[in-house]
C-alpha cells in the first residue's frame, strides 16, 4: 500500500512538474516572438524613415571624375 501510495505520489509530482515545464516553455517562446516582431516593426518603421528622407532630398546626377594626362602618358588615366 505505501508503496503505491508513493507511486503515485512521485507520478502526480511528474505531471506538475512537466506542467510547469510546458508553461514556462511557451511563456519563452512568446517572450522571443514579441522580441522578434518589435525588432521588425523597429527596422521597417526606421527603413520608412529613411526612404522618406531619400525622396525629399533632390537627386543630382553623378558626374564620372575628370580624366587627366599624366607626363608620359599617351591615353587619359584616373590616377592624378
Amino acid at each position: 500500500m505505501m508503496k503505491e501510495m508513493e507511486a503515485y505520489m512521485w507520478f502526480e509530482r511528474r505531471k506538475e512538474v512537466k506542467a510547469m515545464v510546458y508553461k514556462r516553455g511557451i511563456k519563452f517562446i512568446a517572450v522571443l516572438t514579441g522580441l522578434f516582431f518589435m525588432g521588425m516593426l523597429q527596422t521597417y518603421s526606421l527603413a520608412g524613415e529613411i526612404s522618406q528622407e531619400a525622396s525629399k532630398k533632390e537627386i543630382k546626377p553623378v558626374n564620372p571624375p575628370e580624366r587627366s594626362f599624366r607626363a608620359g602618358c599617351k591615353r587619359p588615366c584616373n590616377r592624378a
